[in-house]
């Protein structure tokens, strides 16, 4: 039995108990192991008391965590400083990946993966491991340069878009690139409501029952197009049609940006057309996808995947969505509409809601559509997905 390291970002603990998409995925896959054990499991997580006990109950998943001090910042901005302006270059940018290359160097490892954050930190634990027993999982649009093809032989992409869009790019000779498709926690978003609680919820937020609820989860940044579908309801006269947003700039953490604060007072000016939660907890979710009549993800850049997308289709929602990156692997046609990201963007997400508004029928069926299409991106299957890169190697 392969022993292999996943390294997360360092930014949000693992368990996801602040969320994120990449520590959601790894706690999926912590979950599925402790299920089918079929590797033993390491994973690199900054420290968080909570998590910590969290992560006692694990048998077959050892979880390091690493603290992070007043003094990790200051010590990244010099060193972006001496890279910026004396093209020095230190053997870590973070002090985050040298205590991990420390706690690394103590174990017998057969593979070590990469999970988002800093990837030119793993340089040094490239070195020390052999590059083949290195993984970079690309969970965004991401192009590789020279340090990176020096730094990583194998790929694992969210997407055959993202794969390609690396292997396009680059020179290493020796690259093996392999695709596994993201997950949810199906149980968290498969789950009914009644129709009392439905209207409770509606109630809360001043949504009416009979009102027609589009959902827009994920950060309120600017490649999101939170602001062009804000535009795009307000083009909907019907004070009915309803757009219900929740996020934040940085999933649970309370950060602010001058993003958020000019999407706040488009939402005000919107009166109560606009209802906004803030960032709600994962396990949370499920009530709002399910209060909605259709989810929209009108992304303006190229898109990696999406976990969102699932969330929704498993919650039995039509979808808008932009024709972005890896995004329309996930879904059909039968259960999204697809757009182009053009001038007309605006204009075509508030026709493509128009146009669901007025047909139940239409509504109904791509929602049957979205169910199907949603057990595709089980956590088992990408479990025993992610598994299977390291059983071929």
């Amino acid at each position: 039995m392969k022993t292999i390291c996943l390294i997360s970002p360092g930014v949000l603990p693992i368990p996801n108990i602040y969320g994120g998409a990449i520590e959601t995925l790894i706690t999926n896959f912590i979950q599925q192991n402790e299920i089918y054990h079929k590797v033993n499991l390491i994973v690199i997580s900054v420290y968080n008391s909570k998590a910590k006990r969290l992560s006692e109950k694990f048998k077959y998943t050892k979880i390091l965590y690493t603290k992070k001090y007043w003094f990790d910042r200051l010590y990244s901005a010099i060193a972006h400083r001496l890279k910026k302006y004396f093209n020095i270059t230190l053997s870590f940018q973070a002090l985050y990946y040298y205590r991990t290359y420390l706690y690394l160097k103590k174990m017998n490892l057969d593979c070590i993966i990469a999970e988002g954050g800093n990837y030119s930190d793993f340089k040094k634990i490239s070195k020390y491991f052999g590059k083949e027993k290195v993984y970079i999982h690309i969970h965004n649009h991401l192009l590789p340069n020279r340090s990176l093809d020096n730094i990583f032989d194998n790929t694992i992409s969210v997407s055959d878009f993202i794969s390609k869009e690396w292997s396009n790019n680059s020179i290493n000779v020796n690259l093996k690139s392999y695709i596994v498709y993201n997950c949810i926690d199906e149980e968290k978003f498969n789950k009914s409501i009644s129709a009392e609680e439905r209207n409770r919820i509606r109630q809360k937020l001043g949504i009416h029952s009979d009102d027609f609820v589009v959902i827009f989860c994920g950060r309120i940044i600017e490649v999101k197009g939170v602001k062009e579908l804000i535009q795009a309801i307000n083009l909907t006269k019907d004070s009915h049609i309803k757009l219900l947003i929740i996020g934040s700039p940085n999933f649970a953490l309370n950060t602010k940006s001058d993003y958020l604060t000019e999407v706040m007072q488009l939402i005000r000016d919107a009166g109560e057309k606009i209802k906004f939660t803030g960032y709600v907890p994962n396990e949370q979710l499920y009530k709002y996808y399910q209060s909605a009549d259709v989810q929209a993800v009108p992304s303006l850049w190229e898109e990696a995947a999406g976990l969102v997308l699932i969330e929704g289709m498993t919650s039995g929602l039509p979808l808008i969505i932009t024709k972005s990156g890896g995004m329309i692997e996930y879904v059909s046609t039968q259960c999204s509409i697809q757009l182009n990201r053009d001038e007309q963007l605006v204009d075509n997400i508030s026709q493509s809601i128009l146009k669901l508004y007025c047909d139940n029928e239409l509504c109904q069926n791509m929602s049957k559509e979205s169910l199907k299409q949603a057990k595709k991106f089980s956590k088992n299957k990408f479990y025993l997905d992610l598994v299977n890169v390291f059983r071929e190697d």
